[in-house]
C-alpha cells in the first residue's frame, strides 16, 4: 500500500518537472566530478568541474577496492537535494572493463519475468550495503530533502539500479534523475517495470549523437532502454525521442558509432585521459 501511494503521488508530482538543460549541465559536471581524485571531492573543491556543478557540502564516498568502483552522496542546500553519483568505468581498468562486458542477463529479484545484466548487477552488489547505510543517514539529516541520482556511462547503469534497490528495499522515492551515455541495462519488462517507479517524466537518459555506449547492449539481444530519450546531435541541439528506436533519434547505422560521443556531455568532456588536471584547473579552464 506505501509503495502504490508513494507511486501515484509521483505521477502528480512529475507533471511538474520537465528536462532543464541547465539542471542537466550541472548534474552533467557531478557525474563528471565523480572521476576526480576524492581529495577534491570532500570537501567539494575540483576546480572548475565543482564551480559549473554548484555547491556540495557533506560528501561522503562509496568504494569497492577490489572491483575498482566508486560513488559518492552529498548534500546540495541551495536546492535541499541529496545527491547520489556513481562514477563510470576507467578504461584503463580490466575489471571495470569485464563488468560493461558481462552482458548475461540473469533474473532480477523485484519484478516477474525481468532480466538485466550480471555484470551491472554484479558491480552494484558491491556498493549496495553502503549505498543503503549512507542513504538512511542523509534522510535522517535531511529527512526533508528530495534524493537526484546521476551518472555517466557504468555511473549510469549503478545509479538506475540505485533507484530501484532504494525503493523496494527501504520505501525511498528517488524524485527524478538524469543520466548521461548509459548503455542498456536490462529487457523490456525491466524497463517498464522501471518506468513505473520512476516515470519518465522525471527520468531523463541524456545521450550524444554516435555515442556507442548509449546503444549496448544491443536491443537484438533483448536488452531495451527506459526513461525519457534525451537526444543531443553533432551542433548540441536536443530533442526528445518518442521511443528508443524513434529514428530521428537513430540517425546512424552501427558502424558510423563512436566513442568519442560518448565523452562529451552538455559541455562536459568526460576524457579521463587528462588526469587529475580537470580536478583541480582554475575556472578559465574549459572542461
Amino acid at each position: 500500500m506505501i509503495k502504490i501511494l508513494i507511486l501515484l503521488t509521483l505521477v502528480s508530482v512529475s507533471q511538474c518537472i520537465q528536462y532543464n538543460e541547465t539542471e542537466s549541465i550541472q548534474l552533467a559536471a557531478y557525474s563528471l566530478s565523480s572521476y576526480c581524485n576524492s581529495d577534491n571531492l570532500s570537501p567539494y573543491n575540483c576546480g572548475k568541474i565543482c564551480e559549473r556543478s554548484g555547491e556540495l557540502s557533506d560528501v561522503q564516498f562509496m568504494n569497492d577496492y577490489e572491483q575498482n568502483l566508486f560513488g559518492y552522496i552529498g548534500y546540495q542546500p541551495q536546492k535541499n537535494q541529496i545527491l547520489v553519483v556513481f562514477r563510470g568505468s576507467i578504461l584503463s581498468d580490466k575489471k571495470n572493463v569485464l563488468i560493461d562486458l558481462d552482458i548475461l542477463k540473469i533474473n532480477y529479484q523485484f519484478c516477474e519475468n525481468c532480466k538485466i545484466s550480471k555484470g551491472f548487477f554484479n558491480a552494484y552488489q558491491k556498493l549496495k550495503s553502503q549505498a543503503n547505510q549512507l542513504i538512511q543517514e542523509y534522510k535522517q539529516r535531511y529527512n526533508d530533502a528530495q534524493i537526484v541520482a546521476t551518472g555517466h556511462s557504468l555511473g549510469a547503469a549503478l545509479a538506475s539500479l540505485f533507484v530501484v534497490d532504494v525503493f523496494e528495499t527501504l520505501n525511498y522515492q528517488v524524485n527524478y534523475m538524469y543520466t548521461f551515455g548509459s548503455p542498456r541495462v536490462g529487457n523490456q519488462h525491466f524497463a517498464d517495470y522501471f518506468n513505473q517507479i520512476l516515470s519518465p517524466d522525471v527520468n531523463f537518459r541524456v545521450f550524444k549523437g554516435k555515442d556507442s555506449i548509449a546503444r549496448f547492449p544491443s536491443s537484438s539481444l533483448g536488452y531495451n532502454h527506459f526513461g525519457q530519450g534525451v537526444y543531443y546531435d553533432e551542433q548540441d541541439n536536443y530533442i526528445f525521442c518518442q521511443n528508443e528506436f524513434d529514428a530521428n533519434c537513430n540517425q546512424y547505422y552501427f558502424w558510423q558509432l563512436n566513442f568519442a560521443d560518448h565523452q562529451k556531455y552538455v559541455k562536459c568532456t568526460f576524457s579521463q585521459f587528462r588526469g587529475d588536471q580537470m580536478c583541480t584547473g582554475s575556472k578559465n579552464q574549459n572542461m
